[in-house]
């Protein structure tokens, strides 16, 4: 008995306590009302003219100033623009100046992000291509490897079959290559000629022969920054476009071969 009697106590405290809480409450709100409506009749008695004979092009100002759009005010009658207005009258006008500043920093933040974004992205495309490529590179070389080890097994009937299939292949004859062709044959097949140096064309054809049965060897890609060094070819063929040389001849490597060959059948 003496437990109900506590427990019924407890309850009635209980109700007590959410009844005072409810009354606070709806005092707190009423406080809240009286205050709106004050402020929005404070705003309306300091108008130049009733919101009634205003045009609807200043109702809507007077919403933009206090930083609200009106989204259902298009093509809408007036009298409900009207409406709206008196809503939002209690509320303070915004500074136009804090919001463009506001406005302008939250554009900063969202470019900056995006430039911080798109450089993310383009590292993740970099290292996914950069990923790519040296599997690529890791196959190809494989790949050189085993038809090197392939052509290496070849009988002197095979390397021949080899040799005249590559050159029927070819656009020019190797005769009638430049000496910077022939050297770029011997490159691709990872046979680089360290004594053709000076020597005739005839001694570089010859090399090209030996070694044209040969499968290309993939090129590994030079580091970026690092710049490949001219060929005496290419600063020929520049200086042959450069201003005030158009009437000068200017000798490449086959010319000088050339005029060695000539020179060789006038001696005595």
């Amino acid at each position: 008995a003496m437990l109900h009697r506590r427990e019924v106590k407890i309850c009635v405290v209980m109700m007590f306590v959410v009844m005072l809480q409810t009354a606070n409450a709806e005092a707190t709100d009423e406080m809240t009302e009286g205050l709106v409506a004050a402020a929005r009749e404070e705003a309306l008695a300091k108008l130049e003219k009733p919101l009634e004979k205003m045009k609807v092009k200043e109702l809507l100002a007077l919403m933009e100033e206090r930083g609200v759009e009106c989204s259902q005010c298009q093509g809408a009658e007036k009298s409900h623009i009207v409406s709206q207005v008196k809503g939002v009258m209690h509320l303070a006008k915004v500074d136009k100046k804090a919001k463009a500043k506001k406005e302008k920093k939250q554009k900063e933040d969202k470019e900056k992000q995006d430039r911080k974004d798109n450089k993310a992205k383009r590292d993740l495309e970099k290292l996914e291509k950069n990923a790519l490529d040296a599997k690529q590179e890791a196959q190809d070389e494989a790949d050189a490897n085993a038809a090197s080890a392939a052509a290496a097994d070849m009988t002197e009937e095979q390397r021949a079959a080899a040799r005249e299939e590559v050159l029927a292949k070819l656009e020019t004859p190797l005769e009638k290559m430049k000496i910077k062709q022939l050297l770029g044959l011997l490159e691709e097949r990872g046979r680089p000629c360290l004594k053709c140096k000076g020597a005739e064309k005839s001694h570089i054809v010859s090399q090209v022969l030996e070694a044209i049965h040969l499968p290309i060897v993939p090129k590994k890609k030079a580091p970026k920054g690092k710049d490949k060094p001219e060929d005496v070819e290419d600063i020929m063929s520049k200086l042959k476009g450069m201003p005030g040389m158009e009437n000068i001849k200017v000798f490449g490597r086959d010319d000088m071969d050339k005029m060695m060959k000539d020179k060789g059948k006038y001696e005595l």
